[in-house]
């Protein structure tokens, strides 16, 4: 459209009392003008005038099977939980073998079976870490196998 052509269609005018009312003013102003151009809308339609949409027929959904659990991690895993465990424990009993056959000793204390009695208990200690870790990393094979 050239510019001569163009005419005014719509034209209002709104006094604001200060700049800050300026925002209030512009937006009935804009709305007011849109209708007039435009024309207004028409009235929603009554909910009995809607068409019903009829639901579709639902999709048939094939559900995949989720994958096999990893048997070797699963039963590695609750294998060394056993084997941790077990070892654990027969340190344990060993130990306290140990210590009831030292404590039935009828004879003296020498400096040589303290030393002996600390040895075995230090083995003891580190061998019961070792199996209870062993159990706790079986466990987590075996989670992450199942």
């Amino acid at each position: 459209i050239a510019i001569e052509d163009a005419k005014v269609v719509v034209r209002k005018i709104e006094r604001a009392k200060d700049e800050g009312a300026l925002d209030e003013a512009i937006e009935p102003l804009v709305d007011q003008a849109i209708i007039e151009l435009l024309g207004a809308a028409p009235p929603p339609p009554a909910a009995a005038e809607l068409a019903i949409a009829k639901p579709a027929a639902a999709k048939v959904v094939v559900q995949e099977k989720p994958k096999r659990s990893q048997p070797l991690l699963k039963w590695g895993g609750i294998l060394l939980v056993a084997g941790g465990a077990g070892f654990a424990a027969l340190q344990h009993d060993a130990w306290q073998t140990t210590q009831r056959s030292f404590d039935e000793q009828n004879t003296a204390y020498t400096t040589s079976d303290l030393q002996a009695l600390r040895g075995a208990a230090d083995d003891t200690n580190n061998a019961t870490v070792f199996g209870l870790a062993a159990s706790g990393l079986g466990l987590a094979l075996a989670v992450w196998g199942w």
